[in-house]
């Protein structure tokens, strides 16, 4: 999975991010408290064990690969 932040130093803080498969377009919108390497780490993990509680990320994660997504902040709080 890509990375697209400019700045990371961001990776070390919270707030909204995006999964997206590069594609199908198709994107997960999620938010999160921890940092977010620590949060984009769990879903690697979670998607790379057949585990994700999103059926539909899990399944295109499953077809189209690891290397067909990018993680972007969608926004620091």
């Amino acid at each position: 999975m890509n990375i697209n932040i400019l700045n990371t130093e961001d990776l070390l803080k919270c707030g909204v991010y995006k999964i997206t498969n590069k594609t199908t377009n198709r994107c997960y919108i999620g938010s999160t408290i921890m940092t977010f390497i620590k949060r984009i780490n769990h879903h690697i993990n979670r998607l790379n064990c057949d585990k994700h509680k999103n059926n539909y990320l899990q399944n295109a994660w499953n077809k189209y690969g690891e290397n067909n997504f990018i993680v972007e902040i969608v926004e620091i709080t």
